[in-house]
């Protein structure tokens, strides 16, 4: 238990010390004088790397099975609440 705890405060020191490299290299970036070259690559490689990691987030999401509240109601046809509002049940 003293093992788990302390995996969980180490990730959550970690995490905030990443978010605060984040900000602290996002700050740096915006106060970087860029000639218009540099800005577009530097722009250029950030809405590439955007348009990745939003197509990843949507593969991923694709791989997940959704199931319908149909689906779920046939497989459940004995439960209470399955048939229509005033039909009788089928089967």
């Amino acid at each position: 238990m003293l093992t788990v705890l302390f995996k969980y405060i180490s990730y959550k020191i970690h995490s905030i010390r990443n978010k605060k490299m984040i900000k602290e290299q996002i700050a740096t970036l915006l106060e970087t004088e860029m000639d218009r070259k540099s800005f577009l690559k530097t722009t250029a490689i950030t809405a590439i790397a955007l348009t990745g990691v939003v197509t990843a987030i949507k593969t991923v999401w694709s791989q997940v099975p959704v199931s319908s509240p149909k689906t779920i109601a046939s497989a459940q046809s004995s439960a209470y609440g399955v048939a229509l509002y005033g039909k009788p049940k089928l089967g």
